[in-house]
């Protein structure tokens, strides 16, 4: 996430206004998963590091709105990615109105595409 940003996005490059949710596993003081945790310290301090602007999105729907307004109209008045800090289980209590319906009927499966990458690159490929 940082590389594109930065190299693409940010104000000083391109500067282009966008919303990006960024979750926030491993928050200090929050029981999380061990995987999440070194993450979740380093995080503040990566992104103050990247000089965007941040907001905590907040678990209301009317506060959550007024966030994403807010943060939109940054956004392009700053002509600067703004990212939104989604605290662990925000949408946990959401569930989808209508189910999604996946086409299992694929030509390519993720298994096969990785056969054809490893067949394709010979005996000399560093994988």
């Amino acid at each position: 996430m940082v590389n594109p940003l930065l190299s693409l996005a940010h104000p000083g490059v391109y500067g282009i206004p966008m919303l990006v949710l960024v979750g926030w596993r491993g928050e200090p003081g929050v029981k999380d998963e061990p995987q999440h945790k070194i993450m979740g310290k380093l995080q503040a301090g990566i992104i103050q590091a990247m000089d965007l602007a941040c907001t905590e999105l907040p678990t209301e729907n009317t506060e959550a709105l007024e966030a994403l307004e807010a943060a939109a109209a940054q956004s392009m008045e700053s002509k600067s990615p703004h990212l939104l800090l989604v605290r662990k289980d925000t949408f946990s209590r959401y569930t989808l109105e209508t189910a999604v319906d996946y086409d299992h009927t694929l030509p390519m499966t993720r298994e096969n595409a990785i056969r054809v990458v490893l067949k394709s690159g010979g005996d000399q490929a560093t994988y």
